[in-house]
């Protein structure tokens, strides 16, 4: 059994090389979706609760705070809200980051309601002209963040009981975000744009009945885009939890480590779906600094549900690599993670563990953090020459 599950692997591994590198991505394509068919036509049942599940995900918890804050948002722009933030917030949040005075705007939109609302409204600055195609692919890489509502609210006070872990997660996030920042900065040293292809001001005619009627036409079409991910997301991680091959690696890769299954499945998934992942580490019976070390990575990473739905804004622009904006998120997942871990170990604050049911953890990494700090800084040193430039 073993043995055919290597060489099934292996043939797929071959399968996958190939066609990429022979650029057949139709047929790679054709073969993914039609497993997909398969299962719908087996598992109609699975796929069905699966969806309907994500449609309550999307209607309970993201529509409702969604929908609402979008037209605000949509009014503030048209009655000339970006340049008056900018006034007053530009200088303080945007040139400290080695961006323009109009970033400020969504990189307020990327804390106050998290992804992937900042790269939406980053994309709809650089239309509008207010910042260049450098300086949008670096603010969707520093504006795509969990908002906090999620990690203090959802994460740390619904799944891990404890509201605390959700500050520190939030710190953890936050940090990471200004670390990329100022990563990125030097790769940028042109002055930040100054010449506007188009003006925010607003217009004198704008009557406030035409602003609320396109604001919520906005919306609308924004939040159902949002919703079809997630419902689509939630199927593809049902299709994929009930998948014998994924049970099978799974069990191995439990057999040779010291992580719990739970755990396991929470840290695959959540690469795909953020929520589900944290969800199934909170659960999972793992120590608490590893659990929230887990779930910081995940949270600043974002998931591939929540790439694509970013990517449904940037695919329009050439200048914008996606695989570059990848990578960027892992490596702030990784800064996250790290901040993480250093920040439970110097803290040592017992308080945190206290309304949780997970153990601490015993063993110390105290001798370890010297070794994390100057691979983070070598490795932050490469890649910001390799990756982090605009193409």
């Amino acid at each position: 059994m073993k043995f055919l599950l290597f060489i099934t692997i292996v043939l797929i591994i071959i399968l996958l090389f190939y066609l990429l590198k022979y650029n057949k991505v139709n047929i790679l394509m054709t073969i993914i979706l039609t497993y997909f068919i398969i299962n719908f036509i087996l598992n109609p049942t699975l796929c069905i609760d699966a969806s309907i599940n994500g449609a309550k995900l999307f209607f309970t918890s993201l529509f409702p705070s969604l929908f609402p804050f979008i037209i605000i948002t949509n009014i503030l722009v048209a009655y000339d809200g970006v340049n008056i933030y900018s006034t007053f917030l530009g200088p303080l949040i945007s040139r400290p980051l080695g961006l323009p005075k109009e970033a400020s705007f969504a990189l307020i939109i990327s804390i106050l309601c998290g992804y992937p609302l900042g790269a939406k409204y980053s994309c709809e600055l650089y239309d509008l002209g207010n910042i260049n195609s450098s300086e949008l692919s670096k603010l969707i890489s520093i504006a795509s963040n969990s908002s906090p509502l999620f990690l203090i609210g959802s994460v740390g006070t619904s799944m891990l009981g404890n509201t605390r872990a959700g500050y520190l997660l939030l710190f953890s996030n936050y940090l990471s975000c200004v670390f990329m920042a100022i990563i990125l900065k030097h790769k940028y040293k042109e002055p930040v744009s100054k010449l506007k292809v188009k003006t925010i001001k607003a217009s004198k005619n704008n009557n406030l009945g035409m602003v609320l009627k396109s604001s919520i036409e906005n919306a609308i079409a924004t939040t159902l885009n949002i919703g079809s991910y997630v419902v689509i997301f939630s199927v593809i991680l049902a299709i994929i939890k009930n998948n014998v091959v994924f049970n099978i690696v799974l069990n191995k890769i439990y057999m040779e480590s010291s992580l719990p299954k739970n755990a396991l499945s929470g840290i695959i998934l959540g690469l795909i779906e953020v929520t589900n992942g944290c969800y199934l580490l909170s659960k999972g019976n793992i120590n608490y600094v590893l659990s929230l070390c887990f779930i910081s990575f995940l949270c600043a990473f974002s998931g591939l549900a929540i790439i694509a739905q970013i990517h449904s804004f940037t695919h329009k622009y050439k200048e914008i690599s996606i695989i570059k904006y990848v990578i960027r998120k892992v490596i702030q997942g990784v800064i996250s993670f790290i901040i993480t871990l250093v920040s439970l170990l110097f803290l040592n604050d017992r308080t945190l563990f206290t309304f949780s049911n997970k153990t601490p953890l015993t063993i110390s990494f105290k001798s370890y953090i010297p070794i994390l700090l100057l691979l983070f800084i070598y490795f932050a040193h490469y890649f910001s020459k390799k990756l982090f430039d605009v193409s």
